[in-house]
């Protein structure tokens, strides 16, 4: 069950007359800033009372906090009804602009960095940082003035994982988790059980089939170095099965702290054969949450790893309920959206 609180107040509950709303729904999407959208009327206790980007929506799913959202936008309809949409409060650290920087170490100091000086400047909101995966060092060198979200988004794109919003004991904590260190769902989604409707994707978006690389600049040079000197006089690799399979799709990328073509070129291979060539699947999936029906059950959780199995559609894979769209009104109309590790082209 679901419920809402606005600045601290009850706002939202299905089991409560006299807070009527029209068609709350919630939508998380991995990576990105959740929104929060409902109708009021003119009979909420509550309707003269939001203040935009400034009033906060809190939502609880069976008494847990796991959303917190500011009104940015609304629409006023006939008869006095208005509509809001609301933008998850990771949303604020957009407000401020990060200043041009260069930074080299430990990724974990550069979030602190970040996080901190957001919080330097905020007056309304503050965030900490939870569970960060270690993935290494890291060269940044930042010469826009950019929002905090953003930059920290920049930042989980050269590594991967999740940067996830964790409400607890009052705070707002920041994990960063790479897709193996995600939870696990007890629940499966089933055919003839709780699977309702569903579609299968594939993305090609990152496939590759070659790869230019670049490495950084010498000390006394003044062009980056490339593998041409060691690759047979060109500056490209390439996959023969992709090429022959998908054609000829290049991409280009940089290790800045590599000056050793030799190097260069070893480290491009090893991209090309473990991420280059790659699909990305994802299913959409219509699943009653047996939880709604048996509190045994465990419910579906947003960024959990997901079994989901159907012979008939030949379907038997895990996967990360990566998107999840929840009328709060009636929970049993959740959409949720499953993403999958990419393939490679050996599979």
């Amino acid at each position: 069950m679901f419920t809402i609180l606005h600045n601290g107040e009850m706002f939202f509950d299905p089991r409560i007359d006299g807070y009527p709303l029209g068609a709350p729904k919630l939508l998380r999407e991995a990576n990105k800033i959740g929104t929060l959208t409902f109708t009021i009327f003119p009979t909420h206790p509550d309707y003269r009372n939001i203040v935009m980007l400034r009033s906060v929506f809190s939502v609880y799913k069976d008494g847990v906090l796991i959303y917190q959202g500011r009104p940015a936008y609304l629409k006023k309809r006939m008869k006095g009804a208005v509509e809001y949409k609301c933008e998850e409060l990771t949303a604020c650290m957009n407000d401020y602009k990060l200043r041009p920087m260069t930074f080299s170490g430990p990724v974990d100091q550069l979030l602190s960095a970040i996080v901190a000086s957001f919080n330097n400047r905020s007056q309304s909101v503050s965030f900490g940082l939870g569970t960060v995966q270690n993935p290494g060092n890291i060269e940044w060198e930042q010469t826009d003035y950019i929002g905090h979200w953003d930059a920290l988004q920049a930042i989980r794109g050269q590594f991967g994982g999740y940067i996830i919003p964790r409400y607890e004991s009052g705070q707002i904590l920041l994990d960063w988790l790479a897709e193996d260190d995600l939870p696990e769902s007890s629940q499966a989604i089933r055919f003839g059980e709780n699977l309702k409707d569903m579609f299968l994707e594939t993305d090609s978006n990152e496939t590759f089939s070659g790869i230019i690389p670049l490495g950084g600049v010498p000390e006394g040079e003044t062009e980056k170095i490339t593998i041409v000197s060691v690759n047979d006089g060109v500056d490209v690799l390439y996959n023969d099965d992709a090429v022959d399979l998908y054609g000829w799709r290049e991409t280009v990328k940089e290790w800045k702290d590599v000056t050793d073509p030799q190097t260069l070129k070893g480290l491009a291979e090893e991209w090309l054969r473990g991420n280059g060539v790659k699909f990305r699947d994802s299913v959409q999936i219509s699943a009653i949450d047996l939880h709604n029906a048996d509190l045994s059950i465990e419910s579906f959780e947003y960024l959990h790893w997901i079994n989901a199995e159907s012979s008939r559609h030949d379907l038997h894979a895990r996967y990360i309920l990566s998107r999840e769209e929840t009328p709060l009104d009636r929970p049993v109309g959740t959409q949720i959206t499953l993403g999958s590790a990419p393939r490679t082209i050996t599979t």
